[in-house]
């Protein structure tokens, strides 16, 4: 009897029972169908809970990234209960940093670099073959990241 353990309750343990069976629980189906993809990315934010994402969406319609930024950077979000200049600066960072990532850049940016990066490792008389993989290898609009493939008697 799962109820028995501390901190499960009936409901908790129904819930564990239709995982083991099922292999799913209905009600993280319905969830996930009732919130956007878009706040899940919110959610991933370090110190973004569920509560304070709801209030983020209720409050000041943010549902993207972008909108937090945008809100950040406005120091709209300060003026919530329960969030300051400190925790509004730190979400900031945070969404910053995750949208970075995320950036693709244009050939026009991407080339340059790729053939930089090339001739620097080409020089260092380590690299035997060294091939562009692969979105700008694929001749695609843009590139999120450099992919280069190389081969080395010595890796290190």
């Amino acid at each position: 009897d799962l109820t028995e353990l501390p901190g499960i309750g009936t409901d908790l343990a129904a819930k564990m029972r239709e995982i083991v069976e099922t292999g799913t629980c209905a009600m993280l189906v319905r969830v996930r169908g009732e919130v956007p993809q878009s706040m899940v990315q919110l959610l991933q934010l370090p110190g973004l809970g569920p509560k304070r994402a709801r209030m983020l969406q209720h409050e000041l319609g943010i549902t993207t990234l972008d909108e937090l930024a945008r809100a950040a950077a406005t120091h709209q979000i300060r003026e919530l209960p329960g969030f300051g200049a400190q925790s509004e600066l730190r979400l900031l960072e945070a969404t910053n940093a995750r949208l970075e990532r995320h950036r693709r850049y244009g050939l026009v940016v991407a080339k340059p670099c790729a053939e930089a990066l090339m001739r620097y490792l080409q020089a260092s008389g380590t690299v035997e073959q060294l091939v562009i993989a692969g979105s700008y290898r694929r001749g695609l609009d843009t590139d999120g990241d450099l992919d280069l493939l190389a081969t080395a008697r010595h890796p290190t």
